[in-house]
């Protein structure tokens, strides 16, 4: 069990390095035959793709500062307006998705003006100075606070602490050359979706076709049902079948672990389209995206 206590001693103390709980992690999860976690910590080691979908606790709010001119001052370092913005570019100005490596994140943390900028793209800058009359808006910057980005590290630390620590509960006090053995029936997955994202976690399927998660599922809300289903692809016409299938199961599925007739049916179509290449989503994850999204639906913890 040594490496079991390693990885929660660097867990648990804010001043061990991120990084190397990690990747003992990683190293626990290869000897005890679960691998499913090597996406998850080479995001997190590595920092996120560009096109993906970074986990809900990487994201955070920022606040939009600039430059305002006018024909006899400048004004520096003002909170800008942003009500009058079209909510996507809203959203994009005053939200950091930190998909970076956690190395990074903890250099961000330490910054010694207590702040991280991002540079807005000088062609906002008209859209930005719309709010104001008779002034002009010359640089603009969306900042995010040292303190969230150390805040987001200890999130990380604090989940995957969790599901360490179930995980060795569940194997129990055993020598390390038996893990193996002791882990074959447990479902580590299950138990690292529900840590570290919550028990409403839906996967997300990105164009690598590897699992990315994020918090979007709520017991019957259909919209956040079909957000995340549009995310990893799945095109109007089905989501309207599965919301015919929905209505015709009626309320039962919400009372049971067992999904209905009908959307077990809609489910097995999809993951024919997904072994006959029409929707590209490898056919290994069609399964656990429907099951895990529709779960979260339903309320099925």
């Amino acid at each position: 069990m040594r490496l079991f206590d390693e990885i929660v001693d660097l867990l648990s103390n804010d001043r061990a390095s991120l990084g190397s709980a990690l990747l003992k992690t990683k190293i626990l999860m290869h000897r005890i035959g679960h691998k499913e976690l090597d996406p998850w910590i080479n995001d997190e080691l590595n920092g996120y793709p560009a096109d993906a979908v970074v986990p809900e606790y990487r994201i955070v709010g920022a606040r939009l500062t600039g430059t305002l001119e006018n024909i006899a001052r400048r004004y520096s370092g003002v909170t800008l307006a942003t009500l009058h913005l079209p909510e996507k570019v809203r959203e994009n100005l005053c939200t950091a998705h930190l998909g970076h490596s956690v190395v990074e994140l903890e250099g961000f943390a330490t910054a010694k003006d207590g702040t991280v900028a991002t540079a807005v793209p000088p062609e906002l800058y008209g859209l930005l100075g719309q709010a104001y009359d008779g002034a002009h808006v010359t640089n603009a910057r969306s900042i995010i606070g040292a303190t969230q980005v150390a805040g987001v590290l200890v999130e990380i630390r604090s989940r995957l602490l969790d599901f360490v620590l179930n995980l060795q509960d569940k194997i129990g006090n055993i020598a390390e050359e038996d893990m193996k053995k002791a882990a074959e029936g447990i479902n580590a997955q299950e138990m690292f979706n529900s840590a570290v994202f919550g028990a409403n976690a839906t996967i997300i399927v990105g164009s690598h076709n590897r699992a990315s998660v994020s918090n979007v599922s709520a017991k019957g809300d259909v919209s956040h049902l079909h957000s995340a289903l549009e995310a990893s692809g799945v095109n109007p016409q089905d989501l309207e079948a599965l919301d015919g299938a929905i209505n015709a199961d009626g309320d039962a599925p919400y009372r049971s672990k067992v999904f209905g007739p009908k959307v077990s049916e809609w489910m097995g179509k999809m993951v024919q389209k997904a072994a006959t290449g029409s929707w590209q989503v490898g056919i290994g994850a069609a399964g656990n995206l429907l099951a895990t999204a529709l779960s979260g639906y339903y309320g099925h913890g």
